[in-house]
Order: structure tokens, then sequence, then C-alpha cells
């Protein structure tokens, strides 16, 4: 599920029709384009433009003209030059472009990369498509990965030219975007151009830029009108006619600043004192636009007067809001509020169109920010609740969030916040943060006395990480409702759903077991989406168990239901979950085909959703047991190029990912690389504290065969589909007990542990346990001699094995199982697959010399380095390595300080090191440096 985005930020501000040309300044930002054009290339000469001036100077009109314009054929030839689309010189490709028109709330990495990345739509509707499928479930730390594959998507497009405008740039702030862009420009492919508008100096690698001839600017002194382009203003766009010396003096007193002209214009409309008015006002632009606009406003009738007064409070709008905004207050007027915008934008009442079809409306800023000086404290009170209410009344539950906190009215505002929690609508595409600030920022006496705004609370805790936090929030739900006199079953039973799924992270299954219980006596499943969330609970517990035959039955059903419901986030997991199911089951091929409809469902475009890293790697554990080694790389490959999009929602599957690449390095002879998988996957286990792979991970340290004892025909091996699977616990323990047993030649005690779980792994429905069950017991059997009872283990094994096909689970084994399989092959036992099985272990398994081993990708550690280091990370390495400071660094390389730490985190992440020093010692191991 993509994020909600505002179309009407992304559309380009329609201009008025008369505004004044400014073919100088056009002349300008061409310069920003092509400087050399040549056919068929889609490479423009500079990375940026920057329009940075003060408030009132014309940037968004400047840029948006300009946008308009590059449908025509575009040329460089010079700086003041006018192009000639006639000239044969000018037969490239015209441009395309995208507008994002920023404000404060995209200082959120994650929705600037939303929005990002739909302007760039806007301009291309094929670019960024997996960049968006990876970024709702993107946490902060995966973002630059998320920006790689942004970037990768534009520089494999056809090669198509694309401007992208960031407007209001100065409207963000904190680190976070400035990091994102700054690696944006690192990387920036040569057919993006960027044009930034801002009042202030973004805090970019300027100066680089500028040395390297890549940047073109205007300034306030470029943006200035000249004393020609007043008097066209006043012309052509005002319908004013005034002597030159006037013309003049109004150019030197506002020093050509747009917006003090344009006020000056609107206070002399009726006047016949123009030039005593001209000599009345003076001084800074603060001091003339609170002047001009008292000015201004005394003109107007009241009507209008109180309409641009009251619609001030509001950052866009339209009829309808506007008509909810001004109802019943004193002194309106009966005039509806779509005949007042048409008025105020005919009159050019600093009234912005935000789209096409003129239903969507701003204020410009600073006509805005002294409108609302007028307003007293009750009346903007009154009118930011309305104008919540009119918000949540449509769906737009962020903005009216954001009105409640202004009038301020906290009660609304925790209201609407348990409302926008329950639908989730504001949890899409990296909103956690946003929610989980505007809901610590309410007094904790609002909190606790909604238990469902804290149920919403303690499960947004949940999906951002910070699980102590999460339980301890709904813990608290779960008390106050059950010591209410008349207890919320229906909000127990969703709490329980929630309070089960941290339980389940722990492996205290039995407590989960009751919490999803009790969610399915109480919880009302009128809805889609809370049939899917108790069907999916029920899944989880029953697959944690061990039961495989009904939790497949159960993830089918969320599948199901959450497709209805358009939950694609909680489809891709049960669908991969139910695939992992039948595996378990045996039934490989119907696992090979569920698998295949979660990734058809996970195409975007031409993308893939990261979601589908389980589904891929079900596809290669079917490869491993069926021995098609060949197909199992690519896919591991795949697998974990998508999960690391993701950062640590998915680290659980790279554990399974790299164990599954131990077991194939394995299969190849390859021991050295094998090992070196098995440390990545138990680090990442480690990392996240994944209860059952740490605790399996410990027991494989305890069960090697003393050196007395002799060498066992099996070798006791956790498997490796099964990372958060919390029954093989138990399981894994007397698999251990008995392996003990064998080694220590008590066989015989080992035959009773064997069968007994033969018949919990029949009974629950997973046959692929039961094939290597069989086979221990087998060998067991054989150890002790008793052949007959071995050869029926190993018919039991085959019979569950050869209709797959499942061979792995007898060559692993290796030849110990030679004379058993020849045995049954004479018998008809198997049928093909029983000779194939025979064939393989004729062939002795393939071993590397150990001057031989077979590196993944690298040398040495490199061999885990999946995630190379970007060209600019080596070079920060290499200077890291030459001991320069942050700052230095920065200084060196044109960067702030801030960026190179970010630079210096990614780099020790890639490499699996905490620290400088590590990271040098690593590099050279590589041979990076």
């Amino acid at each position: 599920m993509i994020p909600t985005i505002l179309r009407t930020k992304l559309y380009i501000p329609q201009g008025h029709a008369n505004l004044v040309p400014r073919q100088r300044l056009h002349n300008r930002l061409n310069a920003g384009l092509w400087t050399s054009p040549t056919p068929g290339r889609a490479e423009f000469a500079r990375k940026l433009t920057l329009i940075a001036a003060p408030a009132g100077f014309g940037k968004t009109t400047l840029a948006a003209e300009w946008l308009t314009d590059l449908g025509l054929p575009i040329v460089d030839f010079g700086l003041e030059t006018a192009f000639d689309p006639a000239s044969p010189k000018s037969k490239i490709q015209t441009p395309k472009s995208g507008w994002l028109s920023l404000d404060e709330g995209d200082s959120d990495p994650a929705r600037f990369l939303a929005y990002l990345i739909a302007a760039l739509q806007q301009a291309s509707p094929e670019l960024g498509q997996t960049a968006q499928a990876a970024l709702p479930l993107a946490d902060a730390a995966a973002l630059e990965g998320i920006l790689t594959l942004l970037l990768n998507d534009i520089t494999a497009a056809v090669p198509q030219p694309t401007v992208l405008v960031l407007d209001d740039y100065h409207t963000l702030h904190g680190e976070a975007v400035t990091r994102l862009l700054s690696v944006l420009m690192e990387r920036q492919p040569p057919s993006l151009h960027l044009v930034i508008a801002s009042r202030t100096d973004p805090d970019l690698p300027l100066s680089r830029l500028r040395v390297r001839g890549q940047l073109v600017e205007l300034r306030a002194r470029d943006l200035r009108f000249t004393e020609a382009e007043v008097a066209d203003f006043f012309s052509r766009t005002m319908g004013l006619r005034l002597a030159p010396e006037w013309i003049a003096a109004l150019e030197q007193r506002t020093e050509g600043w747009i917006a003090g002209l344009q006020l000056a214009a609107l206070s002399l409309q009726g006047r016949d004192d123009v030039g005593a008015f001209i000599e009345a006002f003076s001084g800074s632009h603060r001091y003339v636009i609170d002047y001009l606009v008292d000015e201004v406003l005394r003109q107007q009738p009241s009507d209008v007067h109180d309409f641009l007064v009251r619609t001030a409070i509001l950052d866009r709008f339209c009829a309808p809001l506007c008509d909810a905004l001004l109802g019943q207050l004193p002194g309106t007027r009966a005039k509806t509020s779509q005949a007042m915008l048409e008025h105020l934008e005919h009159a050019n009442l600093f009234l912005i169109p935000l789209d096409d079809r003129r239903k969507w409306y701003r204020y410009h800023h600073l006509f805005a920010d002294s409108l609302r000086v007028e307003l007293d404290a009750e009346t903007a009170r009154v009118l930011h609740q309305r104008a919540a209410q009119w918000f949540a009344a449509n769906g737009l539950l962020r903005e009216a969030v954001r009105h409640a906190f202004a009038a301020p009215d906290l009660d609304l505002a925790a209201d609407l916040l348990a409302e926008a929690g329950r639908q989730g609508s504001m949890w899409a595409g990296g909103e956690f943060k946003q929610y989980l600030e505007w809901v610590e920022a309410l007094p904790p006496e609002l909190v606790e006395h909604r238990p469902r705004l804290q149920l919403c609370y303690g499960r947004a805790l949940y999906l951002f990480g910070r699980l102590p936090d999460a339980m301890t929030r709904l813990d608290a739900v779960d008390r106050n409702l059950r010591a209410a006199p008349s207890p919320d079953t229906a909000l127990l039973a969703l709490a329980s759903i929630y309070r089960s799924h941290y339980y389940l992270e722990r492996g205290e299954l039995d407590t989960m077991a009751v919490l999803v219980d009790y969610a399915a006596a109480y919880l009302p499943v009128d809805t889609p989406s809370d049939r899917a969330r108790l069907a999916y609970a029920q899944a989880c517990v029953t697959y944690a168990q061990g039961r495989m035959l009904q939790a497949e039955k159960f993830f089918e059903q969320t599948y199901v239901l959450a497709a209805e419901g358009g939950a694609l986030s909680l489809a891709f997991s049960a669908g991969e979950c139910a695939a992992r199911c039948l595996l378990m089951q045996g039934r490989l091929d119907a696992a090979v085909q569920r698998s295949e409809r979660v990734l058809a469902a996970g195409k975007v475009g031409k993308a893939d959703h990261p979601l589908m890293t389980g589904a891929l790697l079900v596809l290669s554990e079917v490869a491993y047991l069926r021995n098609a080694l060949d197909q199992i790389e690519p896919l591991l490959e795949r697998a974990l190029y998508l999960a690391r999009q993701i950062g640590p929602l998915l680290r659980g599957q790279q554990c399974w990912a790299y164990q599954q690449l131990a077991r194939l390095r394995l299969a190849q002879g390859d021991a050295a690389s094998a090992l070196q998988a098995t440390e990545q996957a138990d680090a990442i286990a480690r990392e996240i504290d994944n209860t059952f792979y740490v605790r399996v991970a410990a027991a494989r340290q305890t069960v090697q065969p003393l050196s007395d004892k002799r060498e066992p025909v099996l070798r006791l091996r956790e498997r490796v589909y099964l990372p958060t699977t919390f029954y093989a616990l138990a399981e894994f323990a007397a698999l251990s007990q008995a392996y003990h047993l064998i080694c220590d030649r008590q066989a015989a005690k080992a035959l009773p542990i064997l069968a007994r779980l033969a018949e919990a792994a029949q009974q629950d429905g997973r046959d692929r346990d039961g094939i290597e069950l069989r086979i221990w017991q087998a060998l067991t059997f054989q150890e002790l001699g008793q052949e007959e009872a071995a050869l029926q283990a190993v018919e039991a094994a085959l019979a569950l094995a050869a209709p797959e096909r499942c061979l792995r689970p007898f060559l692993d084994v290796g030849t110990a199982m030679s004379g058993l399989l020849r045995r049954a092959a004479a018998l008809g036992i198997g049928g093909d697959v029983t000779l194939t099985l025979c064939e393989a272990l004729a062939t002795p398994a393939p071993t590397l010399p150990a001057t031989e081993a077979r590196p993944p990708v690298k040398s040495g550690r490199a061999a885990l380095l999946l995630d190379p280091l970007s060209d600019r990370e080596v070079e920060v390495l290499r200077l890291i390595a030459d001991g320069l400071s942050n700052k230095d660094i920065a200084s060196r390389l044109f960067l702030t300080v801030g960026t190179v730490k970010w630079y210096a985190t990614a780099i020790y992440s890639k490499l699996g090191v905490s620290s400088r020093t590590q990271a040098v010692a690593s590099a050279q191991e590589l041979g990076l440096l």
C-alpha cells in the first residue's frame, strides 16, 4: 500500500493569462539544459538550477512559466540569447517535466521520497515503480536503498530528459531530506535536471557544483522587475496606465519586488492621488507588505474582506470547504464560496489555483500570513475546528488532525487520531513517525481515557519497531478495558490480536494461543479487514505450533480477505506463508504454484514488490529439495536484493536466504564459503533477536561429537526453511538427543524419539519433516543391523518423497544411503526417483581444494558483501583510512559533515562493522584499499 498522495502538490501552478513575459530569465534557465544538443541524446549539461530569493519575488511563477514553455525545443545559444526552434541544432528530445510543491510535512524522508516518486511519474508514469512498491515497508535506514532503486530506474529507462522542480524547498527542516537529496545529486543520472526554488540556500554541496560548472543560479537581483517590466506589469497585468515618473518611483520604492508591486497596483485601483500614495510607503519588505495588505483590504467589500481573512487559516481550500468554514459566522454574507473564488481569481487577489480544474486553491504565502494577523483568537479557534471536521468527514485525516491541533482542540485531535489509527490511513508509506509524534504530543490523560487510541498507539509503536514500549501500552489497554464496568469485548479482541504478535516474537506460544482464541470468540468479523486480521493471527499460531494443514487454510483465507480489502502487504505475507505451509506438507508443486501467484501479484509495472521475497525463498527451497542447484543462486540474489530495500522488516528473510546459501555451498563442496554464509545468518538472527534461530544456533554448538566418539552416519542440521517456527525448538532438542545417543553407541534408545517425532509430523501434515525422520529411522535401524526395518523406513520415506521428486534429504546423507537405496530399487520401491538417487550417489560429491574455495562474490569476507560499496563510499572509506576527520572529509569532498556521517554509517552497515578501525581493517581484508 503506497501513501495517499495529495495530487494538488504535483500540479504546475497556472499563471495569469496576462503575465509579464520574462524571456531573459527563461534564457538563463535554458542554460541549465544542453550545452551541445546532440540528436538522440538525453543528457543535461548541468545537474541543478537554484532559484533563491526572499518571499514575493516570483520564484514559483517563473519556474511554472518556464516549465510550461519547455514544450518547445530548447537550444542553449548563450545566457541572454533567445533560442530559435527552427535551428537544425534544436532537433533534440523535448524534456518532460514534473513538479512538487513542498511543505513542512515533507521533512519526513519517507514522505519526501513518496512525493518525489509521484512527481517524477507525472513526467513518466513507469518511473520509480520498484521504489514505490518498496517504500511503504521501509524504515529510515533503508531509504537510501529506495532512492538507489529510483535512480537505477531513471537510468535504465528509455532515454528521456526530465526536469523536476522542487518548489518551496525552504519549508523543509532537519537533515534527513538533505542527506537523501545529496545522495540523489551525487548519483544523479544525466537525463535528470533538478530545479530548486527556495527562500534560502539549501544545505547542499552548491560550491562543488558551482566549481564543476553544474549549477545555474538565479537570485533576487535577477528576479527583480526592471523598470520596463514594471511598466509592462501595470499595463498588461493590472490594467493601469501610469506616468513614467510614477513607474520609476514604484520600481525604486519596491526595488523591483514583485509582491510589493502587485499589492501597490491593487491599492492604486480607483485612486486619484497616485503620487501621494506612492510617496506614503517605504521601508523593509515586511513593512511594505503589512502596509499594502492593509490598503488592499480597506478597498474590499465587507463580504470579500471576511472571506479572505477567515479562509486564510487554510493551506489549501475548495468551495465546499469554504462553505463549511464560513457557515453561520457573524458577519458572513450569503454569497457562495464558488462565486467568491471566481471573483478573487478575476481580481488578481493572490489566489493560486492548484489544479487544472480550478477546484483547489491557495493564497500567496505572504498574503495569507498577513491576513491571519487580522483574526481574533476565538474566531480562529472556531474556524480550525470546522476545518478539522470538514477534512475528517472527507477522509483527509492528516489535515483534520493538523487543524485540530491548531485550534487547539486536543480532545478532537485525540478522537481523530483514534479514527486514523483504526483505519490505518496514516500508516502507509512511512507515516508512523508523524502519527506517533502527534499522539505523544497529547496530554497523557487524553490517551489513557481513550482505549481505541491507546490500542492504535500501541500498534503504531509495534510497527515502528518499539516493541517493549508497544507491549507496555497494549498491556495497559487490556487492563483498562477489563477493569471497565462494561468491557468493550470488540476492542479487547483486537488488543488480543495485536498482543499475540508480540508473544509470537518471544516464542511464548501458549500465551499467544490463548489470546488468539479470545479474539476468535469476540472479534466482530463483519468487515474483510477484521476477518483478515483474525485469520492471520490464527494462521500464525497454528504455523508456530507446527500444524501445517490448519495453518495453510488460515493463511489462504487471510490472502483472499486481505486482497478483497485492499490490504496488499498482508495479502503478500499470507500468500508467502501459505506457500511455505505447502512446502512443509511436502506438496512442492502446489508450493511453486502458490509462490508464483504471489510473484504475479507483486509485479508493479516492471517492478517487484519487496514482499515477494518470501515467495522467492520458497522457490529456492523447492529447487534445493529437487536438486536443481543451478536455479538457487539467482533466486537468492533476487530475494536479498528485494529484502535489503526494506531494512529490518525483512531481516528474518535475509537470515533465511543466507542459510540457504550456506546449504548450497555445502552441496557444492565449498565448506569455507558455507561457514561464512552461516556466520552471516547467525549475525542477522542475533541482531533481530529471533528467538527460534538464536536458540537453535546455540544448540548447534553442542551437537558435535566428542573426539573419543566415532563419526556418525547422520548429520544434525536445523531446517533452514523454519526461521520463525517455534515448535521446531522442541523437535530440534529431541533430534539433538537422538544424535548424541547414536554417537554414544546407544542407537536403540534413539528409535523411540524418532518414532514419536515421525508420528507428530504425520499428524500435523509435515511430510517434509517426515521424509527426513524416516531416513533417520532407516539409518538407525541399519546401525543396529535391523536391515528389514531399515528397508521399511526407506520405503516410507520414498513414499512421501517420490510423488514430488524430493531428492535432497537422501542426497544430504551421502553414501550411507547407497546400500538401502539399491535394495529399494531392486524391489521396485520408489520408481524412477530411487533410480535417480542411486545414480546421483554413485557419483562422488563435489569438493573444492582449500586453496580453491569458491567465494560467492569476492575473496574472503567479500563473499558476503552482496551490497557493494558505491564509488563515493569507497572514496570516503579511503579518506577515513588516511586518518581524516569527518570535517576534513566534508571539506575535501564538498559535503556537509552530516552527509559524511551518513556515508560512514552506510559503509559500516555494508561491511558489518561498528567503528572506523574495524572498517579500515575489513576493507583491507577485502582488497578495497
